[in-house]
C-alpha cells in the first residue's frame, strides 16, 4: 500500500485539534434561487464535478505543451474543454489552495494559513451555495474530517465508500450506489504527492528510455521514493542524474492519475452524466522539481517559496454538452475564480466581498482585465507548528509581475515573470517602479485582512467560544487513545477517536510530539471540548501515519497549568 499525501502531514500534526472559527465570515446576498425544474421539463440544472488533484504542475502535462506522453486523457478531454493557460493558486501547500476554489476567497481572507485554523462558520462555499439551491452534496474526501475543511458545508465522510479492497476509489463507488439529480461532487486526486512511486506500465509510457534503479542510489533518491517529507538539504542528490530520475518518477505519478482520470470520465460518461454536468479540473499547488535546488513544497520541504513551480495550477472546465469546448484563455485567472465561475454558468447569485471574478466573459472570448492574485504560504504547510506560525510569505502577482515579502514585510524579491520565468533575477531594489507599486498593492490588502502581517505579527488567531471558567473544572485524563496502545485500520474503520475526562465546554491546550527525524514535530494548540472523532480516512491515508510514530499526546486544562497529566504514547 503506498503512502502518502499532504493529509497524512496534516493529521500528525493536527489530529485532535479542533479550533473555533474566526471572527470574519464570507457574508452573502440573499440567494434568488429558482425553484428546481421539474423532472423531464428538459431544463433541469447540471450537475457540478470539481476533481482537484494534489500538487499536479500543468507544464508537465501535454495540453499545456509537455513533450512526453503523461496526459493522454486529459489531452483528449481539454478538446471539448475551455482550458486557462496561466492559472495560479493562492498558496504553496494543500489546504489553502483548496479552500480558495471552495469559497473564492484568498488565504488570508478565509484564514486557513496554518495547519488547524478553520474557515469561519457561516463561511459561503460552493457546498453551501449549490445545498441551498437543491443540490445534492455528498462527502467523499476525507480531508474534511480535519480543522482545515471544517465549516465547509460538507458533511461528515459517506465511509461506506471508502473500502479500497474494491480496487476502486470513493468518488467512482458513489457514482455506482445510485444518485440524484442534481449533485455538486468533489473528490481529490492524492497519488501524485510525494514519495513517487509510479508502476512500471506507467513509468515506461512515459519515459521508455529511463534505466532501472540501481541498489546503490543516493540517499535523496531513496527519499523522494519512500517518504512524505525530504526537508530541505536534508539528504544528499547525485545531480544532475537524480534530478532526470526525480523527474520521470513524477511524470510516471502523473500518467497513473491520467489513467485514473481517464477511468473516472469513461464512467461518467457510461452513466449519462458527461454532458449533463460542469466539470472543472484543477490542482491544489505545484511542485518543485529542482527549479530551485529541491523537491516538493512547504508541506514536504518544511521550507516555503511562491516560486512559478509552486503555484501555478491547470485549470480546465467542460461545460454541459461540450460548450465552448476547445477554447483557450492566455489572460492570468487564479483559483479564486472558480466559484464564481460556476455560480454564474448555474444562474445563481454571488456571494458578496469574493476576491475572485467569474470567468465567464473570457469563456465567451472576451479579454479580461488584469487582477492581482494575492499570495500566502506557511512557512512548512501542515508541519509548521506555533513556534514558526510567524516565519510566512505573502505576495502579489500582477500583469506579468511579482512581488514576495516575508513577515513585517522583509526580504522583498521581485520578478519580472514574462522575461523571467524561471525567476532567476531578483529585481528588488533596482529602482524598477513595479516594486512600490505592488508594494503599495499587496499593503492596502493585508491592511485591511491580516494587517499583522506588515507590522510583524503574522499569526492569525482565530477567535474562540465562551469556555467553563478553569478553576471550576477538572483536570482532564485521557481515556482513548489507551496509553501504549497500537492504533489499527481495520478496529476503527478508519477513523481516530480522542477523548478525555473533563468539562464538555472547557477549553483545553494539546501537546504533543510526533515522529524521530525528518518526522518529528513538536507543537501545541487549543481545543475545545473533550472529544474529537476524525476520519474516516482511506487505508493508504492511514498508513502513512506510521511514519510518525511513536505518538506523544498530553492534554492540558488552559488556564490551569497544574493540569498537566502524563503524556499518552501510542502508535499507528
Amino acid at each position: 500500500m503506498r503512502r502518502r499525501n499532504a493529509a497524512a502531514l496534516a493529521l500528525a500534526a493536527v489530529c485532535f485539534a479542533l479550533i473555533a472559527g474566526g471572527a470574519w465570515l464570507a457574508t452573502r446576498k440573499p440567494l434568488s434561487i429558482p425553484p428546481l425544474p421539474a423532472p423531464g421539463s428538459g431544463a433541469a440544472r447540471p450537475n457540478v464535478i470539481l476533481l482537484t488533484v494534489d500538487t499536479l504542475r500543468p507544464d508537465h502535462l501535454g495540453i499545456y505543451g509537455y513533450g512526453r506522453p503523461t496526459s493522454p486523457n486529459l489531452d483528449r478531454f481539454a478538446a471539448s474543454a475551455v482550458v486557462f493557460d496561466d492559472t495560479v493558486a493562492s498558496s504553496a501547500w494543500t489546504s489553502p489552495g483548496l479552500v480558495s476554489l471552495l469559497t473564492g476567497l484568498f488565504a488570508v481572507r478565509h484564514r486557513v494559513v496554518g495547519p488547524a485554523a478553520s474557515a469561519p462558520a457561516g463561511t459561503a462555499t460552493l457546498a453551501t451555495v449549490l445545498a441551498e439551491a437543491g443540490y445534492r452534496v455528498p462527502n467523499l474526501v476525507y480531508l474534511t474530517s480535519i480543522p482545515n475543511y471544517m465549516n465547509l458545508g460538507f458533511g461528515p465522510p459517506l465511509k461506506q465508500f471508502f473500502d479500497e479492497g474494491s480496487g476502486s476509489d470513493e468518488a467512482t463507488r458513489w457514482l455506482a450506489h445510485g444518485v440524484e439529480e442534481p449533485f455538486f461532487l468533489w473528490y481529490h486526486y492524492r497519488y501524485v504527492h510525494l514519495p513517487y512511486q509510479p508502476s512500471r506500465d506507467a513509468l515506461a509510457a512515459v519515459w521508455p528510455e529511463a534505466e532501472p534503479l540501481g541498489p546503490h542510489e543516493s540517499p535523496g533518491l531513496t527519499a523522494v521514493r519512500n517518504d512524505v517529507i525530504v526537508p530541505r538539504d536534508s539528504v544528499g542528490f547525485s545531480m544532475p542524474a537524480d534530478r532526470d530520475t526525480v523527474i520521470q518518477l513524477y511524470d510516471g505519478e502523473v500518467r497513473t492519475m491520467d489513467a485514473w482520470l481517464g477511468a473516472f470520465l469513461d464512467d461518467l460518461r457510461g452513466r449519462g452524466l458527461i454532458d449533463s454536468s460542469l466539470i472543472v479540473i484543477s490542482a491544489d499547488h505545484g511542485e518543485e522539481l529542482f527549479d530551485h535546488g529541491w523537491v516538493g513544497h512547504a508541506s514536504t520541504t518544511l521550507s516555503a517559496s511562491l516560486h512559478e513551480e509552486l503555484i501555478r495550477i491547470p485549470l480546465l472546465i467542460r461545460f454541459p454538452g461540450g460548450r465552448h469546448g476547445g477554447r483557450r484563455v492566455a489572460d492570468p485567472a487564479r483559483g479564486v475564480d472558480v466559484l464564481p465561475t460556476v455560480l454564474e454558468e448555474l444562474g445563481l447569485d454571488l456571494p458578496s466581498g469574493l476576491d475572485g471574478r467569474s470567468l465567464m466573459p473570457a469563456v465567451r472570448g472576451e479579454r479580461l482585465p488584469p487582477a492581482p492574485a494575492i499570495l500566502e504560504t506557511a512557512i512548512a504547510g501542515y508541519q509548521t507548528p506555533p513556534a514558526r506560525d510567524g516565519e510566512r510569505l505573502a505576495g502579489v502577482r500582477d500583469d506579468g509581475w511579482k512581488l514576495v515579502v516575508s513577515c513585517g514585510g522583509s526580504h522583498p524579491r521581485l520578478f519580472h515573470t514574462r522575461v523571467d520565468p524561471g525567476e532567476r533575477t531578483d529585481l528588488a531594489g533596482s529602482g524598477e517602479a513595479r516594486e512600490a507599486e505592488l508594494g503599495a498593492e499587496l499593503a492596502q490588502y493585508l491592511a485591511t485582512w491580516d494587517p499583522g502581517f506588515l507590522l510583524g505579527h503574522c499569526r492569525i488567531d482565530p477567535d474562540v467560544a465562551e469556555a467553563a471558567d478553569p478553576a471550576q473544572s477538572p483536570c482532564p485524563v485521557v481515556e482513548e487513545p489507551v496509553d501504549g496502545s497500537t492504533i489499527l485500520f481495520d478496529d476503527h474503520g478508519g477513523v481516530v477517536r480522542a477523548r478525555w475526562s473533563g468539562a464538555a465546554d472547557a477549553r483545553y491546550e494539546l501537546q504533543y510530539e510526533l515522529g524521530k527525524g525528518r518526522f518529528h514535530t513538536v507543537g501545541r494548540m487549543p481545543v475545545m471540548g473533550n472529544h474529537q472523532e476524525f476520519g474516516p480516512f482511506p487505508r493508504s491515508v492511514w498508513q502513512s501515519f506510521r511514519d510518525f510514530n511513536p505518538w506523544h499526546v498530553k492534554v492540558v486544562l488552559a488556564g490551569r497549568p497544574d493540569c498537566a497529566p502524563a503524556d499518552v504514547r501510542f502508535r499507528f
